[in-house]
């Protein structure tokens, strides 16, 4: 059987289409809420780098005493760095 006009067909393949993605994006939702009611309630979701071995050096394989002063990512100079010159460091003449 035809359809009435072509752009019934049309219409009528992309609700299709639309269907099957609603469907297909519903079953990954469910998945990923599933997934998120099984973490325990104190697990935390973070963006932090991993850092495996940070405080681990090579030639020992002991951990370093930090403490309170652990070393830390700098952050990245922002757009505007590029107007402020560097500081010109003066010799001390005594």
């Amino acid at each position: 059987m035809l359809p009435p006009t072509p752009e019934c067909e049309i219409d009528y393949l992309k609700s299709v289409r639309d269907k099957k993605r609603y469907f297909e994006e519903r079953s990954l939702r469910m998945q990923r809420e599933a997934l998120e009611k099984n973490f325990p309630p104190f697990a935390t979701k973070t963006t932090a780098d991993h850092r495996v071995n940070a405080y681990i050096p090579d030639e020992i394989g002991i951990p370093k005493p930090y403490g309170n002063h652990a070393p830390f990512v700098p952050f990245l100079p922002g757009a505007n760095i590029r107007h402020f010159k560097n500081p010109t460091i003066k010799d001390i003449e005594i």
